[in-house]
């Protein structure tokens, strides 16, 4: 039991040393970006997010995190996951990879989208 424990500890470390060192170089640049979304968001901008695969569902979670705010009191912001049921969205990426999702940003999207 010690020894699994153990590994579970160590890989927590690891992790959390990659974790530490993103944040550490990144910060500056991510509170940029922040910033530039809040004012996005300001100007009526929503998140749209999108992915094909394993990324599809990580869109639709991103969007709900922005449309339902965890923080008690804290205002929702605008923000919806692009359609993307398996068999359409294999179909299109099969016929036009690098553009499955652009007719959807056509008829959707707007200016101060992110």
């Amino acid at each position: 039991m010690s020894s699994e424990r153990d590994s579970v500890l160590t890989a927590y470390e690891e992790r959390e040393k990659v974790v530490d060192a993103f944040f550490r170089t990144e910060a500056t640049r991510l509170s940029q970006l922040c910033h530039v979304m809040a004012q996005r968001f300001i100007r009526d901008g929503r998140l749209i997010a999108f992915g094909v695969g394993p990324a599809a569902t990580d869109a639709q979670h991103v969007s709900v995190e922005f449309v339902h705010p965890v923080i008690v009191g804290k205002r929702a912001l605008p923000a919806l996951a692009l359609p993307n049921d398996i068999a359409t969205t294999t179909g299109m990426t099969s016929i036009d990879p690098e553009g499955v999702f652009a007719g959807q940003l056509d008829v959707l999207g707007r200016r101060e989208d992110i």
